[in-house]
């Protein structure tokens, strides 16, 4: 505004009349302790891969859904970040770059995440052989039961029933098990 001033594209800069400036409200950050992580990964249901991916590599929610098996390398135990999944008003769901450049990257996986990984692709290849041709193959490596892209809204309310069910008694959101993965690599 002040360039734009000064080559008289504007008579004055509306910022200098700015009297009040927002304050940042920074929260406090949510996180699983060891002992809930425990709890959240011990019950064995269709989530667990899930939870285990997210809170062992720290992945944001859209970069999970929009991971194909063909990102993953098992024997290296690496993942790939190409893209991520996101629910856009009026277009649906639709896969897009990840949020930043940095984004884009390779991340080791620990071994529980490797194990927890190949186990669910063994399940899912069960499913898809029982669904045949009505299994839509996008490779995704956490799609709805049908192969298509997951509903991140569906894994938002997943995560809000499972974490009383593992008898943990506060709010959490799918964003603060990325937290939580940061938390645990300290």
């Amino acid at each position: 505004l002040h360039d734009a001033m000064k080559e008289g594209l504007i008579i004055s800069n509306p910022m200098e009349r700015v009297t009040k400036v927002p304050k940042v409200i920074r929260r406090e950050m949510n996180y699983l302790n060891h002992k809930e992580v425990v709890a959240l990964l011990k019950p064995e249901n269709q989530w667990k891969p899930l939870w285990t991916l997210l809170v062992g590599t720290g992945l944001r929610l859209g970069e999970a859904l929009g991971l194909q098996w063909k990102d993953i390398n098992e024997s290296a135990g690496t993942l790939k970040v190409n893209r991520s999944l996101k629910k856009v008003t009026g277009m649906g769901l639709i896969y897009q770059n990840p949020k930043t450049e940095k984004s884009r990257r390779t991340i080791f996986m620990p071994a529980t995440v490797v194990k927890a990984l190949i186990r669910h692709k063994v399940g899912q290849s069960e499913h898809r052989l029982k669904l045949g041709s009505n299994w839509t193959d996008e490779d995704l490596v956490f799609p709805n039961e049908w192969g298509q892209p997951m509903e991140p809204s569906r894994v938002n309310r997943a995560l809000k029933k499972t974490l009383p069910q593992a008898g943990i008694e506060r709010h959490m959101r799918v964003h603060d098990l990325r937290h939580t993965a940061a938390s645990l690599s300290l």
